[in-house]
This record gives structure tokens, C-alpha cells and sequence, in this order.
């Protein structure tokens, strides 16, 4: 290959590529195949979905990325050519590759003879250009000269003192100076009299050795220790230990202070559980173990700490439950409907029910007897309880409904 036809691979041959006509029959079976699966997405083959008329070209226009009006014209201009307007069969490509780049559809899937043969591609570096490419066959697409499986190592350029590549000649390709392939040495910038390259091996300039700057240099320096333990001794004695105990296990300082002058003769019990477990922490809070030796809430108050054995079967347990998991799981589970109507107001009610009156009655009249607070809940549980023993009550239009609302 040569290097002229290489450059026309680039996008000098992309352009020409897009403009080339190309057989529209694939693109067309596509779109019947989409049209299809677009007719079977919303439920019907034809075209009713949520009791609403939808025309399948119509969206499949819209996913091509046309309008309506154009896109329906152009396809069914391509799928009857027989209607003589002159219509070859044949159709730009850079149409055909716009309208699959809406749908979301690569090109080769369509047209697998059309795929873009352009040789074996690879990124390479050139030296004419001075950048990374995607060579062609070895072949640089925008100068057309042959590429570098690497990058060549960067020289010394005395006349620009900076790293620079070297050209196709050797030289550097900013001048055109010559390059040397020593870096020079110069003294640290600290004074430390320490040589180091001038250039690291990526090109940037360097003025310190490694752990030579200022920011480094300046924070390990020496200085006098009095003035700084003058200030502490200061700080100590207007050092608040009450506020510094506030901080500690975070409890207000009045709450403190009363506390410790004895004026507070009670406590909540989590402001306890919170101080002692902040304090075992140094004030720390969440993320921090607890110092060795630290006081508990056990160690003040055992008596309002639940036992960690199983009083039934002497296992380990929770602290908050009763017995062990175990142990629960082989109790028997009793499940009971507590009743609001007793078997006397029951009793009660059936006899106003058998004079003559209606379930709604009753519940009236044993309703501030019970735990419900109105009569309905109560008729409801009348009529449960009427049903189960099989107790006659009023039923139809005058029955529990019609009681109820009136």
C-alpha cells in the first residue's frame, strides 16, 4: 500500500465513502422486520393499544430520526419504485448510516458486505506529526508517512533547554536544533549542594531533590522549645475542668454543675448510658473502641441491667430478652380474641333482639358496658356473635345496613 493511498483512508476516503450510493433493499427489510416487532410491543397487529389508534410507520419515521411527513414519503417512495419517478433502488449512504445511528443500529449489522475495510488499524506514534495516531497499515492517515511502534525517548534541546522528540532528521522539532541524549545536571535549589537532572523523564523542569522543597524543609526545621511550653503552662492554669468534663461526656455544664453540687437527685437513664459510653470513647463518639478500663453502665447501676443468662435453660442470651432464642421458639404460641361483649351483656342483647327489636338496639343499650366507644363496633360484634350460634336477628332492608345508617 502506498503512502498516498493510506492518506485517502482517512477523511479524504470518509467523506468519499458517505457519499457513494448504496442498495436500499437491507435497510428497507430492516425497517419491515422493526415495523413488526414494533406492532407486537404494543399488543395488536393492528395498531389499536389503550383503545387508541397508532400508526407503526409513523413511530418507526421517528426512531429513523425524520419527520413524519418526509420520512413517510421517502419510504414509500423506496418500497414502490414501480410508480415511475425514477427511482434506481439506490440511496446515499451517509442517509442510510444517519437514519441506523438514530434507531441505534450499527451499520455493519445491516450491511455486513459494505464494513469498512481500511486495513489493519493501530495507535503508533509519528514523528512528522508529533502526536498519537491510529495508524493505517503502518501508515500515518494525515501526513502519510510510516509511524513508530513507540514513542522515541525524549532529548535535550540546548538551543529551547527543554525535552523535546526528535523529527524524522534526529532533531528537534521545534528548532530544529540538535538534540543530546545527556540531561544536564544542576545543584539543588535548596542549597543542600545535592546535583540532580534538570528533567525528569517525563520533560518537566526540576529545581529540588526529592523531599528538598519548602513545604518540606520549612515544617522540619528546629526551633526553641520555651516559648511554646510557657504558652501550655499558661493554658493550664486557665485550663476550665468542668467544661473540659462537659466536652468529655456531653452533658450540658449546667446539668453538670448541678450534679456535682448535688442539687439534681435524679437522672434520666439514657443521659447516663450516653455520658459513660461517650466517656469510654475520650469524647471520640462513633467509630472509637473503648479505652481499656473504662466505667460501664453495669458497673454503676447492676441492678438496672437485665442478666445475660436464660433463666430456663442457663444459655447465653440477649441482655434486652426474656429467654434465649431457643427457648422462645418452644413456647407455644397462643393467639386469643379478647371479646368487648361478655356472655351477660350477650345474653342481654339477644333478649331485645327476641322482643322485637333490631341488633342496632341492642348495641345501644350495652354500648357504655363495653370497650368500644361507639354502637356500630358493638351491632358488628353482635352480628359475629349471632351468626356463630346460629341466634335469628332481623335481616333484608330493615336488617344491619339499613340499622346502621339510620
Amino acid at each position: 500500500m502506498t503512502a498516498g493511498a493510506a492518506a485517502m483512508r482517512g477523511p479524504a476516503l470518509a467523506a468519499t465513502r458517505l457519499k457513494e450510493p448504496i442498495d436500499v433493499a437491507p435497510f428497507l427489510a430492516w425497517c419491515a422486520n422493526r415495523e413488526t416487532r414494533i406492532r407486537r410491543e404494543l399488543g395488536s397487529e393492528h395498531g389499536i393499544a389503550d383503545g387508541k389508534q397508532t400508526n407503526h410507520r409513523e413511530r418507526l419515521v421517528t426512531e429513523l430520526g425524520w419527520t413524519i411527513e418526509a420520512g413517510t414519503r421517502r419510504l414509500h417512495r423506496w418500497t414502490h419504485p414501480d410508480q415511475g419517478d425514477g427511482f434506481s433502488g439506490l440511496v446515499e449512504r451517509a442517509v442510510i448510516e444517519d437514519a441506523l445511528h438514530h434507531a441505534g443500529v450499527q451499520f455493519a449489522d445491516v450491511y455486513p458486505d459494505l464494513d469498512d475495510d481500511q486495513g489493519e488499524q493501530a495507535e503508533a506514534y509519528c514523528n512528522r506529526c508529533h502526536d498519537t495516531v491510529t495508524a493505517i497499515d503502518g501508515i500515518c492517515p494525515w501526513c502519510e508517512s510510516a509511524v513508530a511502534d513507540e514513542k522515541p525517548a525524549r532529548m535535550y534541546c540546548p538551543r529551547e533547554d527543554a525535552m523535546s522528540y526528535p523529527n524524522l532528521e534526529g532533531n528537534c522539532w521545534r528548532c530544529g536544533g540538535e538534540l543530546r541524549a545527556d540531561v544536564p545536571w544542576i545543584p539543588c535549589g535548596c542549597g543542600c549542594g545535592t546535583m540532580i537532572h534538570r528533567f525528569d523523564r517525563w520533560g518537566r523542569s526540576i529545581t529540588y531533590s526529592k523531599g528538598h522543597q519548602p513545604k518540606n524543609t520549612r515544617d522540619s526545621k528546629s526551633v526553641d522549645a520555651a516559648p511554646f511550653a510557657a504558652w501550655l503552662r499558661d493554658e493550664l492554669h486557665n485550663l476550665d475542668p468542668i467544661e473540659a468534663l462537659a466536652r468529655r461526656t456531653r452533658v450540658p455544664r449546667n446539668e453538670l454543675v448541678n450534679l456535682l453540687e448535688g442539687r439534681t437527685t435524679e437522672v434520666e437513664l439514657g443521659r447516663v448510658r450516653t455520658a459513660l459510653w461517650t466517656s469510654a470513647r475520650c469524647g471520640q463518639g462513633k467509630g472509637m473502641p473503648a479505652r481499656p478500663g473504662a466505667v460501664t453502665f453495669a458497673d454503676l447501676y447492676p441492678d438496672h441491667c437485665r442478666s445475660r443468662t436464660c433463666q430456663k435453660c442457663g444459655g447465653g442470651k440477649a441482655p434486652h430478652a426474656e429467654m434465649c432464642k431457643a427457648c422462645r421458639r418452644k413456647m407455644p404460641v397462643v393467639r386469643t380474641h379478647k371479646s368487648s361483649v361478655t356472655e351477660p351483656l350477650l345474653q342481654e342483647a339477644k333478649r331485645i333482639v327476641d322482643d322485637g327489636g333490631h341488633v342496632i338496639d341492642a348495641a345501644r343499650a350495652i354500648q357504655s358496658r363495653t370497650r368500644c366507644t361507639n354502637p356500630e363496633s358493638v351491632a358488628l360484634e353482635l352480628y359475629k356473635r349471632f351468626h356463630e350460634r346460629g341466634w335469628a336477628y332481623p335481616r333484608g332492608r330493615s336488617g344491619p345496613k339499613a340499622r346502621l345508617a339510620a
